[in-house]
């Protein structure tokens, strides 16, 4: 256990990791929270979720304390537990009375009741020109609209049928070539290590497409889209961000897409070591010290262009691509839902919102969120079927795979 953890958060912490495996606290904005695997996405994705945690504890609430001194009693004090993934809530009663991993055939590490202390986010923030404090850049950009065909950022989203301009203009969108590896905060310098991959690849924002999150006149953020390629019907490729070259990662075999024999047998190699391998980069890094849950991607944009035709109308999807299909006043919620935050940060500039779900369960949960959310506000939502954007065509899931004339004919009369 870290030290200077008061005695009863110490209790608390004890109990649930003996029970869900290994933790992580982090201080936030709403207080000191304890990252854990989620019973559900245990379930569903096995003992990968063991390190990702996508379940957190805020532990200030359970206990009334921080912001909650004093207020022990007037509010549900176990309502306290949220599963980002799933948009799963739990009791955290519930939690203390669920079977350790090894009853439920989850096989925990010997390692498994560990907590650690993430990160002070500061460490990873810089100051800008006014003095805010914000999460350092990614690296050694340029703008989008300064490559040319033949670039691999470039061809990736002019095949797709992006105008590069609009996406400069709605998100400084750019390309990194070169990632940090040394912020030099306010707190001292701190090095930044990337998560290692097979091939020789990292999860780094070198190498991709990155999409920088404005709100208020503030770098809220940025992520780093992932660039690959389909090659023949039966190859993906990625952009190897040390070796500036396409890579060949997977085959496709009897309909399903297969990780390459000399990448499978660097993750194999590793499975009995401690620090395994595994083929899993995040189609979008975010980084490090980035609120997502507090930020709008696309926000000022949208605020921009509202204020300079006299509406108050926004667009609002999942993600930048998705949003960034139609341009101002599209914005992405970064995340698979929206959150009370991100609603009341809506609500203080649009008097309406047009809600664009991806197609399927995921879709559903995430309108779900929007809608219940939403209605806390004074802000109104009008939602639209992904369908009406993709002509007829079953295999587009999202406003992303549409075309950008679709989407303003179907669109632009609401605003």
């Amino acid at each position: 256990m870290e030290e200077n953890i008061p005695p009863d958060v110490n209790r608390l912490v004890i109990a649930l990791t003996a029970i869900h495996g290994a933790g992580q606290l982090r201080y936030e904005s709403k207080g000191l929270h304890l990252y854990l695997a989620s019973p559900k996405c245990l379930e569903q994705d096995g003992e990968a979720e063991l390190n990702k945690r996508h379940m957190t504890v805020n532990l200030d609430k359970a206990l009334a304390r921080g912001r909650w001194t004093g207020q022990g009693g007037s509010y549900d004090q176990r309502d306290c537990v949220w599963c980002h993934k799933t948009d799963t809530k739990y009791k955290l009663d519930d939690l203390l009375e669920m079977d350790p991993l090894e009853k439920r055939g989850i096989k925990a590490s010997l390692q498994s009741t560990s907590v650690k202390m993430a990160e002070d986010r500061e460490w990873f923030c810089i100051k800008d020109a006014k003095g805010n404090l914000i999460p350092d850049h990614p690296g050694m950009v340029v703008p989008i609209t300064s490559l040319s065909p033949g670039h691999p950022a470039y061809d990736y989203l002019d095949g797709r049928g992006y105008s590069l301009t609009s996406l400069w203009d709605q998100f400084r969108c750019s390309y990194c070539y070169m990632e940090t590896t040394l912020t030099d905060s306010p707190k001292g310098p701190k090095r930044r290590g990337y998560r290692a991959l097979p091939g020789g690849f990292c999860d780094t924002p070198q190498g991709r497409i990155i999409f920088y999150i404005d709100v208020r006149g503030e770098q809220k953020g940025w992520q780093a889209r992932v660039i690959d390629r389909i090659q023949h019907d039966f190859l993906k490729q990625h952009w190897h961000p040390y070796k500036g070259e396409w890579v060949t990662t997977h085959i496709k075999t009897e309909g399903e897409w297969v990780l390459v024999p000399d990448l499978q047998a660097e993750v194999d190699a590793t499975q009995d070591l401690p620090r395994k391998l595994a083929w899993d980069p995040s189609k979008y890094y975010t980084g490090k010290a980035t609120r997502r849950s507090e930020v709008i991607i696309g926000f000022d944009a949208a605020v921009q262009w509202c204020q300079d035709r006299g509406k108050s109308t926004g667009i609002l999807a999942e993600g930048p691509l998705d949003c960034g299909r139609c341009g101002p006043p599209g914005m992405g919620m970064i995340g698979k839902y929206l959150n009370q935050d991100q609603a009341k940060l809506l609500s203080g500039v649009f008097r309406k919102i047009i809600y664009v779900a991806d197609k399927g369960d995921a879709g559903a949960k995430a309108q779900e969120s929007v809608l219940k959310h939403m209605a806390l506000t004074h802000t109104e939502v009008h939602t639209v079927d992904v369908s009406l954007l993709h002509e007829g065509d079953l295999t587009k899931k999202d406003m992303g795979d549409a075309s950008t004339a679709k989407c303003w004919e179907v669109l632009h009369p609401m605003l």
